[in-house]
């Protein structure tokens, strides 16, 4: 494509996903190719991560989406590329033509340049401001440096006599955008009069622009003025007084608009001045409440350091007093993971110091500890607070007692998990047990509120009861309120508190299956360790023989 000769006259040329796979200078020769080969109103379809670069003067997008251009207009058509031999005698030419081109271009300015400084009037282009940024032609007569740091304010620069003139055309063509001419003003020069008219042209750089330039004109309206010191009353009083009338309005409406001016900006002056009287006030109440808040936020923090303290050393009082007792304790939050324990929990529970954080359920315990999530849970939920009885891989004995931990709030923010050693009372009780049944005597054992605990195989032989009957039953309730006996009450519930024993306190009573009992009576107070409460072992001797001989 970039070698061979280019069609031309074609309507449409698609060129899609080419042209990202040539370089810049490439891209543009071909580019250059295609625009030549186009119609005037023909299209170029380029792909979706292509573009025209640098060539954009001479295509116009038709359609964004799918990269569709056709000529512009105004564009000049590339001259289509040539082959390689005649490429340095195309460069050459090319150069040759640009630089006739330059120098007739700059030999047509030049001609201008001297044709508007002999015929046209002179002049400045000033900004909006006022400043001067360029001058045409010669103007001094009208324009001079005044005395002082160097200026380029048109205003400043005027000579005396034009300054009322100049702001009122320059007002006007501000405000009317359009052209404006004020005459009939009078400067001296040479030591002659000369009369001025002036006129300022409003226009922008390009169509690009939106700043703003003003042309301003000078133009001797009388070419020949007499001296200023010799002319002598004439017909032209008239005209003069006409001018001096004219100049002084000038003058005045200039004076009025720098009056005006003045008030504007006096106005503006004072209500930037309340402005900011109100905007210091309102940063004096800011840094008011900036250091009521930073006093806050001090108290704040000197609280936070007392709490911090005081929360310090409550951890390390709870940190010291786990490691001081020597009790098997964890305690875990409500979604069951590890916030302390003791070091005589870590062999029960497998316990490292990273397992906080860890849950409960994850551990491999070394005891049995069946549906242990089922008992946090329902200690936590106000449930079954029960203790009970384990055994660990060793044989000991403990109690398992999981109590509910309340928070700040007052509501329940996890469990505590204790294990108490019971194992000499376990295995002490198991021997009382055993010495009971050894006994050859009836023995009951009642809690402190005289449920029978157990009783011995004598006890169901001699009174012909069965263990359902017994066991967990009220002792004035047994044999169908056989042993509901006034003197047992009176045994049981005034001596026995009072002096914790009483022997053989004879009672006779006629029990419905196996008829008159005489016995010898024998209670005592005993504390249980394992059940935290105070049990009664009662003895019962039948003595209805040795009483009947």
């Amino acid at each position: 494509m970039a070698e061979d000769p280019p069609f031309s006259r074609l309507d449409l040329i698609s060129c899609c996903n080419v042209l990202i796979y040539l370089g810049a200078v490439l891209q543009r020769k071909v580019l250059s190719t295609l625009h030549y080969a186009l119609k005037p109103a023909g299209f170029l379809v380029l792909g979706p991560s292509e573009s025209i670069g640098t060539l954009s003067e001479s295509f116009h997008q038709v359609e964004k989406t799918h990269k569709i251009y056709c000529l512009r207009p105004a564009a000049s058509t590339p001259a289509p590329p040539l082959r390689e031999g005649r490429r340095a005698e195309a460069r050459v030419d090319l150069r040759e033509r640009i630089a006739e081109g330059r120098a007739g271009l700059d030999l047509q300015r030049e001609a201008d340049r001297l044709v508007l400084a002999e015929h046209g009037p002179p002049g400045a282009v000033i900004d909006d401001d006022m400043n001067i940024v360029q001058v045409r032609g010669h103007t001094a007569p009208y324009l001079e440096l005044s005395p002082g740091e160097p200026t380029h304010n048109l205003l400043k620069m005027a000579r005396e006599g034009l300054i009322a003139g100049l702001a009122k055309a320059v007002q006007t063509a501000r405000q009317t955008n359009t052209a404006a001419k004020e005459d009939g003003f009078r400067i001296e020069g040479g030591g002659q009069l000369r009369e001025v008219a002036i006129k300022v042209i409003p226009f922008t750089g390009s169509s690009s622009s939106k700043e703003r330039h003003f042309l301003v004109l000078f133009e001797d309206t009388e070419r020949n003025g007499a001296p200023a010191a010799k002319h002598k009353p004439s017909t032209r009083d008239n005209h003069e007084s006409a001018r001096l009338r004219r100049e002084l309005a000038a003058t005045r409406e200039y004076l009025q608009s720098i009056v005006d001016d003045k008030a504007t900006t006096l106005e503006e002056l004072k209500s930037a001045n309340e402005e900011a009287q109100a905007g210091n006030e309102e940063l004096e109440t800011a840094q008011e409440e900036l250091e009521s808040a930073n006093e806050e936020l001090n108290t704040l923090n000197e609280h936070l350091k007392i709490s911090n303290v005081e929360l310090s050393q409550v951890n390390r009082d709870l940190t010291n007093l786990l490691e001081s007792i020597s009790i098997p304790l964890v305690m875990v939050g409500k979604d069951l993971r590890i916030r302390r324990f003791t070091r005589a929990m870590e062999p029960m529970l497998n316990l490292i110091a990273s397992d906080v954080g860890r849950s409960i359920t994850d551990l491999q315990p070394q005891m049995e500890l069946p549906d242990l999530r089922r008992l946090l849970l329902d200690a936590m939920e106000g449930g079954n607070r029960k203790p009970r009885d384990i055994r660990d891989s060793y044989g000991r004995w403990y109690s398992l007692r999981i109590l509910p931990s309340v928070g700040p709030d007052g509501k329940t923010d996890g469990a505590v998990l204790m294990l108490i050693d019971i194992d000499a009372a376990k295995r002490g009780l198991d021997f009382a047990e055993a010495i009971v049944e050894t006994v050859r005597e009836p023995l009951v054992i009642l809690s402190q509120n005289l449920q029978v605990i157990k009783v011995n195989k004598t006890f169901y032989e001699t009174f012909q009861a069965s263990q359902v009957e017994t066991e967990g039953q009220l002792i004035y309730d047994l044999g169908n309120g056989q042993w509901n006996i006034p003197k047992l009450r009176e045994l049981l519930e005034d001596i026995l508190p009072a002096h914790s024993t009483f022997r053989d306190f004879e009672v006779t009573h006629e029990f419905e299956h196996v008829g008159r009992k005489v016995m010898l009576l024998n209670a005592s107070e005993i504390f249980n360790p394992n059940a935290q409460a105070r049990t009664i072992l009662l003895a019962i001797e039948d003595v209805t023989e040795r009483k009947q001989v």
